[in-house]
């Protein structure tokens, strides 16, 4: 294939045309199947893999990759194979949960490749890769399915009283512990000011100042273990 293509983002991967050179089918197929290699979960790496290149059977040509910390799954990279180039950003999220961002990054991978077989000319390749593709977007819809949990909305709300702020939230069962973190409107990275048993549904915080907003985030544990995180809107202390 030759020609312009400009550059197609999604998530914050890029795939451009950098020159006007003739790609092929299997620089194409070679250049996707390394981008799987930067999927976090194993199944969706392997089912793009396989169908990408037609389970082994075909012959691809060596790509040149750009990439730190190769044993860091959050690494960014840059893939080239002739004139087509995919910049996979660096993945970053919360401390609490690093898996969400990379299970994000994969929808990613996933949908770049979906978007991008129509560069593939050879029918049956292009329908692999695209199956390849569709199968890991299922597989990362059931790993968020299964760990909904963590992304449950635990009503928290927020009220303020003589110079304080009210803290109120539901929830889940089986929690055992409760933890309160504050941060400032617009500063990072939040506090941790209260450890609460898993029954507790409010906190009073008096150490705020009636000149700042604030937002917090309610987390609940069992056994240590996150479960689920609530936030609040911003509030006033004044």
């Amino acid at each position: 294939m030759s020609g312009g293509l400009g550059p197609y983002y999604v998530g914050g991967i890029k795939v451009a045309y950098i020159s006007t050179d003739p790609l092929t089918d299997n620089v194409i197929c070679s250049v996707f199947y390394q981008m799987a290699e930067f999927a976090n979960d194993s199944y969706v790496r392997q089912a793009l893999q396989a169908e990408i290149s037609q389970g082994g059977a075909l012959q691809l040509p060596p790509v040149s990759l750009c990439a730190l910390n190769v044993q860091d799954p959050t690494r960014a990279a840059t893939i080239t194979g002739g004139p087509l180039q995919v910049t996979i950003p660096l993945s970053s999220g919360s401390p609490d949960r690093p898996d969400i961002a990379l299970d994000t990054r994969d929808i990613s991978i996933c949908a770049a490749i979906l978007e991008r077989a129509d560069l593939i000319q050879d029918a049956l390749l292009r329908a692999s890769a695209q199956n390849g593709a569709k199968v890991g977007l299922q597989r990362i819809a059931q790993v968020f399915a299964e760990h909904i949990a963590y992304y449950q909305a635990l009503g928290v709300s927020l009220s303020v009283q003589d110079g304080s702020i009210q803290v109120t939230w539901n929830n889940v069962p089986g929690t055992t512990q409760v933890q309160v973190e504050r941060r400032e409107l617009d500063q990072t990275p939040s506090q941790l000011i209260a450890i609460l048993d898993g029954s507790s549904t409010s906190f009073g915080d008096t150490t705020v100042s009636g000149s700042k907003s604030y937002v917090y985030d309610v987390k609940n544990l069992k056994n240590s273990d996150l479960v689920a995180v609530g936030y609040s809107k911003r509030v006033s202390a004044s």
